[in-house]
């Protein structure tokens, strides 16, 4: 006779599923709340282990019991353990865990505003960390319909999510530093310190997004200070990667090497799966850009398996990005391609339309240097007119002289006028300066074409910005299209 512990056991996963579906609803619910109330009195060292098991075996229980009090109780269990596994399972990393939990959550009966409005919030978290954008919205807009002023801590921490989720992938800076501001005022005001320690963390984000690195310093340091101050590990890290990117900004590159390993090191320690393979993707970076090229390679490939192991699409994309960019210093052309086109992939499906542009200026640019003008030019062409619709006329102009130059150097003076003459109506746009090349090329086709008051305009100015070092015949050639120009305006 077999002992009872082996009673039930089945030669094969189908079997046993064959006879779970066999049972009865009401004896299915009476199984998994038996299980239930086993598993809870099992002794843990880490009383939240079993957390989500326990919340599955709630939520089962309720299944085919008609009992409407037992219902209750159960769905009051479940929330409990729900409530315990869900940031257990974001503090490893475990983004679609930790997801399914806070939907669970927000559909419980029993859960109050508070815990419904976290569980929003940390929905649209996973669903960024996850790629799923489009998801994010609707989560943050549940949770906006549950803060109200009598609840400014719960404002405080939408607006963080929402700037996190929303306004920095859509690089909406200016809207994300008017939030920012509001949420360390609401924070600063009922004493939250860890609050106001992330809110002044991503204002320096912003800050360093809009190239005030100097200011972005000063918010991290502050930042920093508050989270040494609470003991706070994880938000260390995060500071000292933050700093780490700014001092290499500055060519700071030993206090930059030195604050990402510090971060790497305290993530380690604390298991913050999340951030160990954004330090050593920054690290990959500090080396490629100081001609290490080969320990950078080696550095992108073991954070890119890091992030496909977290299901990071978003860190995997950016990783892969340098990645290209560092074969493409090592002359090995084809396999950035190749990277350039996944990573372009990862940002449509993931809905991050500007680094998709970019992925897409990028892709063509090597082209170009591989001399494969017939595919590179009608990308770069697409790069252009999404930057043009995404309202980021400075990426414009640049990828439009790109082009210019491109077809001025296969002789076709009537595409390069074209694009020439797009990249400066993007510089007005921009409200910044054309530089000296773009002005002069213009100048030389828009004469070619009868172009003279263009033609002279574009002279003057290169004119005026010319490099020193302008060779003679390029400066006299400018005078005299200027000249020309003049007289035939007056004529």
């Amino acid at each position: 006779m077999p002992f009872a512990e082996n009673a039930y056991l089945f030669r094969h996963a189908m079997m046993r599923l064959a006879a779970y579906d066999l049972q009865p609803p009401f004896e299915r619910a009476a199984l998994h709340a038996h299980a239930f109330s086993i598993l809870e009195a099992l002794p843990q060292d880490d009383p939240d282990a079993l957390a989500y098991e326990l919340a599955g075996h709630a939520r089962d229980a309720l299944f085919g019991d008609p009992d409407p009090r037992r219902r209750t109780e159960m769905h009051e269990h479940e929330l409990r353990w729900l409530t315990r596994a869900m940031p257990r399972a974001r503090n490893h990393s475990n983004f679609r865990i930790a997801l399914e939990c806070a939907e669970r959550i927000l559909a419980n009966p029993s859960a109050v505003i508070a815990q419904r409005h976290e569980a929003a919030l940390q929905a649209a978290e996973m669903s960024a960390s996850l790629g799923e954008f489009n998801r994010v919205p609707e989560f943050l807009s549940r949770a906006g319909d549950m803060h109200s002023d009598e609840c400014p801590e719960l404002r405080g921490a939408w607006i963080l999510s929402s700037v996190n989720g929303v306004h920095l992938p859509q690089r909406e800076y200016d809207t994300a530093i008017i939030l920012l501001r509001e949420a360390l005022e609401l924070y600063r005001r009922s004493g939250d310190r860890m609050g106001e320690a992330r809110a002044t963390g991503y204002i320096g984000n912003v800050l360093a997004r809009l190239d005030q690195r100097d200011k972005a310093v000063e918010q991290y340091e502050r930042a920093e200070g508050i989270f040494r101050e609470l003991n706070h590990l994880r938000g260390l890290s995060t500071c000292r990667g933050n700093l780490g990117l700014m001092y290499r900004y500055f060519d700071d590159n030993d206090k930059a090497e030195s604050a990402y390993r510090e971060a790497l090191q305290i993530d380690r320690e604390i298991g913050n799966r999340e951030g160990v393979p954004r330090h050593i993707g920054n690290l990959g970076v500090l080396y490629r850009d100081t001609g290490r090229l080969n320990d950078a390679l080696g550095l992108f490939d073991e954070a890119g398996d890091l992030f496909h192991e977290l299901g990071d699409r978003t860190g995997w994309m950016r990783n892969a990005i340098n990645h290209a960019t560092c074969f493409e210093l090592l002359g090995q052309l084809h396999r950035a391609v190749t990277l350039y086109q996944q990573a372009e992939r990862v940002a449509h499906e993931c809905g991050l339309v500007h680094d998709a542009a970019d992925c897409i200026s990028y892709r063509g640019q090597v082209l170009l240097k591989l001399k494969d003008t017939v595919r590179g030019e009608p990308i770069l062409a697409e790069a252009a007119a999404r930057y043009e619709t995404l309202g980021t006329p400075d990426a414009a102009a640049a990828t439009w002289e790109t082009l210019a130059g491109s077809a001025h150097a296969r002789n076709e003076p009537e595409a390069a006028l074209r694009c020439a003459s797009a990249a400066l109506q993007n510089h007005t746009a921009a409200k910044t300066a054309p530089g000296f090349k773009l002005l002069a090329l213009h100048a030389e086709v828009a004469l070619a074409h009868d172009q003279f008051a263009d033609a002279a305009r574009s002279a003057g100015a290169a004119l005026k910005v010319a490099p020193t070092d302008t060779d003679p015949i390029q400066m006299a050639t400018l005078k005299a299209i200027a000249k020309k120009g003049q007289a035939s305006s007056a004529t």
